[in-house]
């Protein structure tokens, strides 16, 4: 199922196609096209529906929400046993693609098959700015240091002192009750595959900001958390078909590591590491991966 938000423009749509014919799925499936925010009738879906093979199915769902609302609602009202997600920014990158996340999920021990997955923590991001040498251990050298990439990242480069520790404290403190201290694995939701019934079955409350979003996909009670809980792996897959477990996911060459060679999929988020400078890649792969990062080294991490 791929996700068309109208909101996003019809550029994102044609790159997601792009890549769909261009590289076989390699395993049968249909494809779903799930409409968001698309309210002017049949219609107005003619000019997609052009583009796509002669069999694809479509959804039309509301625009309130996030990816997430639409995916729920789509899997309430498919019939399918299995439903691979993917986001509106998504393109698929290699053939057979699809076929190699589900000979992974075909492991009874696997109950989420991923193509990307992250270890990053919110929380013990904001404890190390805060002074917390304990937290990314082996990452971040000094405060000062990683104060000066978030800034260089963001473009600000002369914030109030003060202001800005008290933003981080409390941010810090709100998020310690939603999320896990580093390392917080947990498999993104730009591209999955999980059984439809058990995707319905992971409390999901309204998801009305984008902080309520990424409390489902990485909270404490999120969706990789309670697939853990129920004693089931979550798996990152790479092209080349390996499918690695949370603790090894950063020894792929997949989100935020290295040149990210292995990708299966891309999305907003890998297009922004591949197009970053160096030093903004060397932060983000820390992030990422703490200790275990390879994104580019600079002089501010040694």
């Amino acid at each position: 199922m791929h996700l068309v938000r109208k909101g996003n423009g019809v550029a994102p749509f044609e790159r997601f196609m792009a890549s769909y014919n261009a590289h076989p799925a390699g395993a049968e499936h249909d494809l779903v096209l799930l409409f968001k925010g698309y309210e002017g009738g049949e219609n107005e879906l003619l000019a997609h529906l052009d583009r796509a093979p002669e069999m694809t199915k479509h959804l039309v769902v509301g625009d309130n929400g996030f990816d997430l609302t639409a995916y729920r609602q789509a899997a309430d009202r498919l019939p399918h046993e299995r439903a691979c997600f993917l986001n509106s920014f998504s393109r698929v990158l290699h053939p057979g693609w699809l076929g190699l996340l589900a000979d992974a999920f075909d492991d009874p021990s696997v109950g989420l098959a991923g193509a990307t997955g992250s270890w990053e923590s919110t929380v013990s991001l904001g404890l190390r700015q805060l002074g917390d040498s304990l937290s990314y251990p082996g990452a971040f050298a000094t405060r000062a240091a990683l104060l000066d990439e978030l800034r260089h990242e963001s473009g600000d480069s002369a914030p109030n002192p003060i202001l800005e520790w008290l933003f981080v404290a409390k941010e810090t403190v709100r998020s310690a009750r939603e999320f896990r201290r580093f390392p917080s694995a947990h498999l993104r939701t730009n591209a999955f595959l999980i059984e439809r019934e058990r995707f319905l079955g992971v409390p999901m409350p309204a998801l009305s900001t984008k902080r309520d979003a990424l409390v489902f996909e990485n909270g404490r009670r999120g969706l990789t958390a309670t697939v853990r809980a129920q004693g089931l792996r979550s798996v990152v897959v790479d092209r080349t078909g390996v499918a690695r477990g949370e603790a090894d996911w950063a020894e792929g060459n997949v989100f935020w590591q290295d040149d990210q060679q292995d990708l299966l999929v891309a999305d907003n988020q890998t297009d922004a590491y591949d197009a970053a400078g160096a030093r903004v890649r060397a932060l983000r792969s820390r992030k990422a991966w703490g200790a275990s990062a390879r994104g580019v080294a600079t002089p501010s991490f040694p």
